[in-house]
C-alpha cells in the first residue's frame, strides 16, 4: 500500500502543479521599462514635416539614429501606457495591448499606430520588432526597428 499512496500522491502533486504552470504561461508580459533599438531598423519617410522630422519632398530612407524609443510607464494586465520619443526629442504619449497570446503588442499615438511581434532571442532577452504606421494628411511614413527593454 505505501508505494500506492505514493504513487497517489505524486499524481495530485502533479496534478496541482500543471495548473500553476499554465497561469504563467498566461501571465502577460511585463513591458514597463525604455524600449531602444537594438540596431535592426529599416525606414522610409515622404512628405509634411511633423514635430518630429523634417519635410521629405522625395521618398527618403532614415539611418537607424532615427529610431524612437519608447518608456512603458504603467501596465495593468495585458494594457499599458507609456510615451514615445523622437531622436530629437519630441514626445507623444501612447496607450496598447498585448495579444492575448503574448505574441503580438498594438499601440496608438496621435498620429500614428505601432504594430509589435515578440521576437525569440538567443540571449533570453525580450524583444520586439516594433512597426511604425504614419498616415496624416501630406506626410507618408513607415518604419520597422527591433527594440530590447534597458536594464
Amino acid at each position: 500500500m505505501p508505494i500506492v499512496r505514493g504513487i497517489a500522491t505524486l499524481a495530485i502533486t502533479l496534478a496541482a502543479a500543471f495548473p500553476a504552470l499554465a497561469d504563467d504561461d498566461d501571465r502577460p508580459l511585463d513591458l514597463v521599462g525604455t524600449w531602444t533599438s537594438t540596431g535592426d531598423y529599416a525606414a522610409v519617410m515622404l512628405g509634411a514635416a511633423n514635430d518630429a522630422n523634417p519635410e521629405f519632398k522625395t521618398p527618403t530612407f532614415m539611418p537607424q539614429a532615427n529610431s524612437w524609443s519608447m518608456t512603458i510607464t504603467e501596465q495593468q494586465g495585458r494594457a499599458f501606457h507609456g510615451v514615445a520619443r523622437a531622436p530629437n526629442g519630441h514626445e507623444e504619449p501612447i496607450v496598447g495591448v498585448i495579444s492575448r497570446d503574448n505574441d503580438h503588442v498594438i499601440i496608438a499615438a496621435e498620429e500614428a499606430g505601432v504594430f509589435g511581434e515578440v521576437l525569440d532571442d538567443d540571449d533570453n532577452e525580450l524583444e520586439i520588432e516594433f512597426c511604425y504606421q504614419d498616415q496624416q494628411d501630406g506626410r507618408a511614413a513607415v518604419a520597422c526597428y527591433v527594440a530590447r527593454k534597458q536594464r
